[in-house]
């Protein structure tokens, strides 16, 4: 037979922490996976801030459109040159961090190296880190850092999370 608490048994009640997602739209098709990535990061806390990283002037506006509607803030990468959407995304994530302070949680959505120093930053600073990239395409440096903390993408459609709009 299961006991049932009574109310006030209760003597540590955990809270969930704060959360961000940062999206590296070079490397994974984040727009096919919004509400996924989204379900991820609600279940593990309050959501602090999502931002989706692309060449957005080169996407289709009904694509940015629905990331907005998910509830993504945009964030147009006007440089072209190789690893300017890398260092755009690293040094805003840090300069908000250093005005707001950091998250309890990053959600990485890349497959990317060029973000283990944001990585790092985020590890010696006790944050947990998870990397959320395509089977097969995550490089093996980036998840030697957070060892099992990382989903595939195409994956993450069978956490047991409901998608809700806020």
């Amino acid at each position: 037979m299961i006991k049932q608490r009574k109310v006030g048994e209760l003597k540590h009640e955990v809270s969930k922490g704060t959360v961000a997602i940062l999206v590296d739209g070079q490397n994974v098709d984040a727009c096919k996976y919004s509400r996924d990535i989204l379900n991820l990061a609600m279940g593990l806390g309050e959501l602090s801030f999502s931002w989706f990283y692309h060449h957005w002037d080169r996407m289709k506006l009904y694509e940015m459109k629905r990331m907005k509607d998910d509830g993504w803030e945009t964030i147009n990468v006007l440089e072209a040159g190789k690893n300017a959407l890398d260092y755009q995304a690293m040094n805003e994530i840090k300069q908000r961090c250093n005005i707001q302070g950091m998250p309890d949680i990053l959600i990485l959505v890349t497959c990317d190296k060029d973000f283990l120093p944001l990585v790092k930053d985020f590890l010696r600073a006790k944050r947990r880190v998870i990397i959320v990239g395509r089977r097969n395409a995550i490089s093996h440096r980036l998840l030697s850092w957070v060892h099992h903390d990382f989903y595939w993408v195409e994956e993450l459609s069978r956490c047991p999370l409901s998608f809700e709009a806020f």
